[in-house]
């Protein structure tokens, strides 16, 4: 086991450096383009208020993983991995957010351009709920295996994926055909209200049936749920690119996902 941990340490390790080389080659790429935005302060903030977030979402990443690495076994389906990697894939969104503010800033609004980063954007959105999507299915499958109807490993494994990849294909192709900026921008409360509200149901029912013992699902539940207003709210906010609303938005953003990994690491009550 310790050389199973050894080996997901190094790819983890690999995987970092590899996400860090591939913003740092896409930023010289640009950086003709964007390189103005730096003689405004506006850039300054929303450069410092996206690094904020990206690094608590680093520090929640290793938090997690370090619990993940301590226990005696590790399994990819395991509670403490799945949450790391959603907020790792969080992180990968919010680089992609930092693109596209410095591309807004220094006014190189191409709607192309921004339709490209935007379909990256929710693709990334759409990934993101993936983890939480396949342990609420674990846990709901492990009821319908005990209570319902035996069945095998390999039947299991093909019901979660079959589930996992009819949502992905079914945002992918609303994200991949919008044609437009306006039409993309229309998809998102479309793609985070539907994937939400699936996991405020999937958090809720296994915290009711007390069926998940590393997280408090009621917590996780009203986290998605605030953020589902936030999103909601969050156009008004950001409307014109002001930045202090901007930072408002994140902000907003950022303690509601503090709510959502206290309870990734709370016992839920019915374990005491």
């Amino acid at each position: 086991m310790e050389a199973k941990k050894l080996k997901y340490k190094k790819l983890f390790l690999i995987l970092s450096v590899a996400l860090l080389v591939s913003y740092i080659i896409l930023f010289i790429s640009i950086w003709p383009e964007i390189h103005n935005v730096f003689n405004k302060i506006e850039s300054y903030f929303a450069i410092l208020i996206i690094l904020f977030r990206i690094v608590i979402f680093g520090s929640f990443t290793l938090f997690l993983l370090r619990k993940w690495f301590k226990q005696e076994a590790i399994y990819t389906s395991d509670a403490y991995f799945l949450f790391a990697l959603f907020f790792i894939i969080l992180i990968v969104g919010k680089g992609v957010d930092l693109l596209i503010s410095l591309i807004y800033l220094g006014e190189l609004y191409n709607p192309i351009y921004m339709l490209i980063f935007f379909k990256i954007r929710y693709m990334i959105i759409t990934i993101n709920a993936i983890p939480l999507l396949y342990l609420g299915l674990e846990v709901l499958m492990n009821i319908f295996d005990i209570y319902i109807k035996k069945i095998s490993k390999l039947q299991f494994n093909l019901v979660k994926i079959s589930i996992v990849s009819v949502f992905f294909l079914f945002n992918s192709i609303l994200i991949l055909n919008s044609p437009n900026l306006e039409d993309i921008l229309g998809i998102l409360p479309i793609i985070t209200t539907l994937t939400m509200v699936g996991i405020i149901i999937l958090f809720a029912l296994m915290y009711k049936i007390k069926r998940l013992s590393q997280a408090h699902g009621l917590i996780i539940s009203l986290g998605f749920l605030f953020i589902i207003f936030s999103h909601m709210l969050r156009p008004s906010l950001t409307i014109d690119f002001n930045i202090y609303m901007l930072i408002s938005a994140e902000m907003i953003d950022q303690l509601l996902y503090i709510i959502i990994f206290i309870g990734f690491i709370k016992k839920p009550p019915y374990i005491k």
